[in-house]
Formats: C-alpha cells, sequence, structure tokens
C-alpha cells in the first residue's frame, strides 16, 4: 500500500516538472528528464520499505536531428530517411519483498547474576571496575572471586573501597593462569566451596605489558606476554566446562590493531584471544 501510494505521488510530481518550468527542450518526456525525478527516484526506496528502482528499455523511432527526407542516406542515418532508431531508459517503480536479515549472533549478558562470578586480572583498574558491575548485577545474591598473580591489589586501584562496601561477596585468590594445573585446582576450590555459589560468568581481562622491539623479543619475554593472556584464556575455558556458564567474556586490547613502537608480542597476544573469542561464539 506504502508502494502505490508513493508511486502515485512520483507520477504526480513526474507529470508536473514535465509540464512546468523545467521541462526539457525539444519533445518533453523524450529528449531527456528533468534533473528532480531522478532525486526522487533514489529517496522513494530509503523512505517506504518495499521499494525498489527499476528500468526498463523502451526503443523507438524519432525524427533524425541532421536529416530531412530529400537527402540520400548516409552515415548515421540507417534507416535511409528522417527517422533514426533511439533508446530510452524508463524509471520504474516496482515492490520487492525485504531481503531477510542475517542472524543475529547470540551474545551472552548478565541481567541478573545470582551465582558466581570470576575475574582474571580482577585486582587490576579494569577487572575491579567489571567486578564492580558484576556485584551490582547479582546483589546480595552475588559472589565475586578477583584472580591475580600477587593476590592482593594494588594502590593505584580506585575501585577497591567501593567494591568491598558492596552487597556481594568479594574474595582476592593468587593465581598463576599461566599453569593449567593450577587453574584446575582453583576452580576446583571454588565449586566446592560452601561459601560460593556455582561458577556463572567468567571475564579474562588478565594482561602483562612488557615493552620491546621487535629484535629484543626473546622466548622468554613471549611466554611472560602471552602467558597470562593466551594461556589463561584457554586453562580458564577448560577447567569450566563443566560448570553452568551463562557469560564469559574475554577482554582484548586496541594493541591487536594498532600495535605501539615496542608491542609487537603484546599485540599478538591480543588477536590471539580476539580469534579464540571468534571460535567460542561459533
Amino acid at each position: 500500500v506504502q508502494a502505490s501510494i508513493a508511486a502515485g505521488r512520483l507520477q504526480r510530481a513526474s507529470a508536473q516538472t514535465w509540464g512546468g518550468c523545467d521541462a526539457p527542450v525539444g519533445r518533453r518526456g523524450v529528449d531527456r528528464a528533468p534533473s528532480c525525478v531522478p532525486a526522487f527516484l533514489r529517496l522513494l526506496p530509503q523512505e517506504v520499505p518495499g521499494c525498489a528502482v527499476d528500468s526498463t528499455e523502451l526503443s523507438f523511432i524519432r525524427p533524425h536531428p541532421g536529416r530531412n527526407a530529400s537527402k540520400p542516406a548516409g552515415i548515421g542515418n540507417t534507416f535511409g530517411s528522417r527517422e533514426a532508431a533511439a533508446k530510452l531508459a524508463l524509471p520504474r517503480l516496482v515492490v520487492r519483498e525485504p531481503e531477510p536479515s542475517p542472524p543475529t549472533p547470540h551474545v551472552s549478558r548478565v541481567d541478573h547474576l545470582t551465582g558466581g562470578g570470576v575475574v582474571t586480572g580482577g585486582l587490576g583498574s579494569l577487572g575491579m571496575l567489571y567486578a564492580l558491575w558484576l556485584s551490582s548485577a547479582g546483589g546480595a545474591g552475588a559472589s565475586v572471586a578477583l584472580l591475580g598473580r600477587s593476590g592482593r591489589a594494588g594502590p593505584e586501584t580506585v575501585f577497591s573501597g567501593r567494591l568491598m562496601r558492596g552487597a556481594a561477596v568479594v574474595q582476592a585468590v593468587r593465581a598463576d593462569m599461566s599453569a593449567a594445573s593450577e587453574v584446575a585446582a582453583l576452580v576446583d576450590l571454588l565449586e566446592g566451596s560452601t561459601a560460593r555459589s556455582p561458577i556463572q560468568s567468567f571475564a579474562h581481562a588478565g594482561a602483562v605489558l612488557d615493552p620491546k622491539t621487535l629484535s629484543a623479543i626473546t622466548l622468554g619475554s613471549m611466554r611472560l606476554e602471552h602467558g597470562g593472556k593466551v594461556s589463561g584464556a584457554h586453562n580458564m575455558t577448560a577447567s569450566t566446562l563443566a560448570s553452568p556458564l551463562t557469560c564469559m567474556q574475554l577482554f582484548s586490547s586496541l594493541a591487536a590493531f594498532s600495535a605501539a613502537a615496542s608491542q609487537g608480542s603484546y599485540a599478538a597476544a591480543n588477536e590471539a584471544v580476539e580469534g579464540a573469542a571468534g571460535e567460542l561464539q561459533e
């Protein structure tokens, strides 16, 4: 119905334009179209769902402007008379079924956390900021475990006070995420604790930055930056396969696609985490 109404408006606007001051010189509606009509046609599909603009080619014979009947046939006069072949592409408004939109990938989110949450790198600023949001989503029924290499928050963390004053149960745990056996034992400990609910969400915010130029990167520096970021994500994912996870989030960095100088190894670690997240989502 909307397409029919739009087509009617287009026809009336075209007729008024062809008959008005914007009409082309010569045979109206044949030699060339007014400049406003293509604009109408471009706008209609955007404003009316289901409308599309197509064109149909019309062949006809019109008087040749350079010859008359008394002159013989020659170049440019294939019919040997005052008439020559011409073609005109006429715009046509059609109604088409809208193409089905591609399916939107399912993205997990936590609307209300009633179980336990685990945040690796949770004793840093990013991890604590996420834990603060996680605890506010769960309220008194939530429990959050903050994992870190040192087991304590640094003095520069500004969210620790707000987090500790919240309603959720917060626990700081020392853990090396690059060691698979240590991560598996930690998950078993958290799952078996009577003070905690089963692990429902997992966020990987841990990272180690060891700036080095490409010529200075060694196997040890690679292991340092990739251990907590890449191996930590893999170990935690493998250890929580039996947990009733409803949300898993892996934090990356802008360095993955705009690495600054001396951040080559760190950028590679973040790219690996992004690739792992894509595979998990599929």
